[in-house]
């Protein structure tokens, strides 16, 4: 009888511990960490990231919702937010805006291998095999390195005396939504998880140019 007793103390046990993992492991799966901030249509947003690197939408609008899955996304090196745009020309207007600012920088002394560089990897946190250009350089399309739909991070990094462009795009011979870097002389952008941007396993073509 007290073996039986004993039995049944220790199922109870077991099955208190494994609800209480289980209940521990949800709560990890939606643990927030790291804010980011979203401009869209002139509205500044503050949103969080999960442990996956992915925008948790629980409280955003439904317009929101649907521009961070189909707008453009432009990032700049020295801030933590993203912008989207519905349309390529207002993309386009800020790259020129920000060429005619970069450009009209005096004193840049910038010195250290005079290059800009754009890598794209195939896992998070710049994991697995690369893929990317110096200077100006364009793959209209990945498929044949052997890349398509496959980068997870990237690093963009500026040590020329000139304004950086990088931009992954979603289809061949650069169609689709656009994931834009701009990046001043002697700056660094790092992604470590494309998910933030809506581009993780989705780029086919990518191009790198000086402004």
């Amino acid at each position: 009888m007290k073996k039986v007793f004993t039995l049944i103390i220790l199922s109870l046990v077991m099955f208190s511990c494994s609800k209480d993992d289980i209940a521990q492991e949800e709560t990890t799966a939606v643990e927030l960490t790291e804010s980011k901030t979203i401009v869209y249509k002139g509205i500044s947003y503050t949103v969080q990231l999960d442990q996956h690197g992915e925008i948790d939408k629980t409280d955003l609008n439904q317009d929101l919702i649907k521009a961070i899955s189909s707008s453009h996304v432009v990032e700049l090196s020295e801030e933590n937010t993203i912008y989207l745009y519905d349309q390529i020309d207002e993309v386009n207007s800020l790259i020129t805006a920000k060429t005619s600012s970069l450009s009209n920088k005096s004193g840049v002394s910038y010195q250290k291998s005079g290059v800009a560089q754009s890598t794209g990897y195939q896992h998070e946190y710049y994991r697995g095999f690369p893929l990317g250009g110096t200077g100006n350089f364009a793959y209209p399309s990945l498929r044949p390195h052997g890349f398509n739909d496959l980068i997870s991070s990237a690093i963009v990094t500026n040590y020329s005396a000139r304004g950086y462009l990088a931009q992954y795009f979603e289809h061949d011979n650069y169609q689709g939504r656009i994931y834009t870097l701009i990046l001043a002389p002697g700056e660094i952008k790092y992604n470590p998880n494309l998910r933030s941007v809506g581009m993780h396993d989705k780029t086919s073509s990518m191009v790198g140019r000086y402004l």
